[in-house]
């Protein structure tokens, strides 16, 4: 079915109030005047901060946090001297460097970032990473209909880090993997464009593995848009955001739109640091990381008894799955070449963590027919079971505690290699 562009403005307009670039702006001054601090920050002085404004009903966010100065600035080194390298990130998971070629990662972005192909190469080179560019047909860019222009106006500072946090993730799990940016025109049709975004990339371009990294509270009208992220035979990721769980800025604590979806592999994040253990990694629940019951999406059939245990009766339960982003370990050293002064970052939050979920599904094959998600749930032996940290205080505490089995803020826990995610 084609929907044509007045179509789908109006039947997203619940969450179409505040263009998604505008209400990104507003608190994120510190952004655009991020300094350099060339030799490192002194000792103790290192914040990890959420770096995109709350959300509020019917707005929506991204969902980042990054490592920043006492004063809240962002900390920039000239070179990656912080953060996860791609092959620390693939040795805790372990993720062969091979697999997923000619797999291509769908990204959804707001707004245009116009040295996304160029900010990629450093990125890639500093690493040892193969090429992706236009020319050898690795790297896209499209607009929201999946057509190759015009494309949206330039993003704003935040909209710059968000684009290569995502663009970094993808390339560190799965070198191989071609990327593609679908960029909405968010400023001027709002969340519509980044819903429609995953429809017509999946519907128009035939895009299998999707990234979500934004979110916004949940609405009941948000039952009339869930068609737009189903994708039989592909997965789409989300970040459920990173606001924990009782401090959550929404009416309702617990996840946001769309991860909430049950079309949705919903993603939490991870506190994921080096160890002398077998694995070489501990992992815990990060603290930021959201979780929780939806309001108003239907559990599938495939978590009807989790959501029965966590007391969501009979709702839709997040999380499915958690990765590494939390700044204090696991979040990625990222290049920025626009929109705040270039350098290197170290950029985290859910919103790293959906790529990589979305990296590993490509790397992996086919999910399952019944929905992404749902092969997560079958295979306790291939997780690292989280058992360790909470993102707030809860009723029943599966709901934010990690501990034995599947709970709310790690899901099933993290992958112990791609056999979670292989056919």
């Amino acid at each position: 079915m084609h929907i044509s562009r007045t179509c789908h403005r109006n039947t997203v307009s619940v969450l179409s109030v505040l263009a998604f670039l505008a209400a990104l702006a507003i608190p994120l001054t510190h952004a655009a005047t991020a300094s350099a601090a060339p030799d490192g920050p002194p000792v103790g002085i290192k914040h990890s901060a959420q770096i995109c404004p709350k959300p509020k009903p019917k707005q929506i966010t991204c969902d980042m946090r990054a490592l920043t100065r006492a004063d809240g600035i962002l900390l920039s080194t000239p070179g990656p001297s912080g953060g996860l390298t791609p092959l620390q990130l693939r040795s805790a998971y372990r993720l062969p460097y091979n697999a997923g070629k000619g797999q291509t990662v769908t990204l959804i972005e707001a707004g245009d970032d116009p040295t996304a192909e160029a900010d990629l190469a450093v990125y890639r080179s500093q690493f040892g990473l193969p090429p992706c560019t236009v020319a050898n047909g690795c790297f896209r860019k499209v607009n929201d209909t999946y057509q190759n222009g015009p494309l949206p106006p330039t993003a704003n500072a935040i909209g710059m880090i968000e684009t290569s946090l995502d663009m970094d993730a993808v390339s560190a799990a799965c070198p191989q993997c071609n990327i593609v940016l679908v960029e909405a025109n968010a400023a001027l049709y709002g969340a519509d464009a980044m819903v429609f975004a995953n429809y017509y990339a999946i519907t128009t371009g035939g895009a299998k593995y999707l990234s979500n990294s934004w979110g916004g509270c949940e609405d009941s009208t948000e039952l009339t848009v869930d068609f737009a992220f189903m994708n039989p035979g592909g997965a789409v990721t989300a970040a459920v955001g990173d606001f924990g769980y009782n401090t959550s800025p929404c009416p309702s604590p617990g996840p946001m739109y769309p991860a909430t979806s049950p079309y949705v592999v919903a993603v939490g994040e991870t506190l994921l640091t080096p160890a002398d253990n077998q694995r070489g990694w501990t992992e815990s629940v990060s603290p930021s990381t959201g979780s929780g019951c939806s309001l108003v999406e239907p559990a599938p059939a495939w978590q009807q008894s989790l959501s029965q245990a966590a007391g969501c009766n009979g709702k839709r339960v997040t999380n499915d799955i958690a990765l590494a982003g939390d700044p204090n370990g696991g979040a990625l050293a990222v290049y920025v070449g626009y929109g705040i002064p270039p350098g290197w970052y170290t950029i985290g939050g859910t919103s790293e963590a959906a790529p990589i979920a979305a990296a590993m599904f490509a790397m992996a094959g086919q999910p399952a027919a019944q929905g992404a998600a749902s092969r997560l749930y079958g295979r306790p032996w291939a997780v690292n079971d989280i058992t360790s940290g909470s993102n707030g205080t809860c009723t029943p505490a599966i709901l934010c505690n990690a501990g034995p089995g599947w709970d709310g803020p790690s899901g099933v826990g993290s992958p112990t290699s791609l056999a979670l995610f292989n056919p």
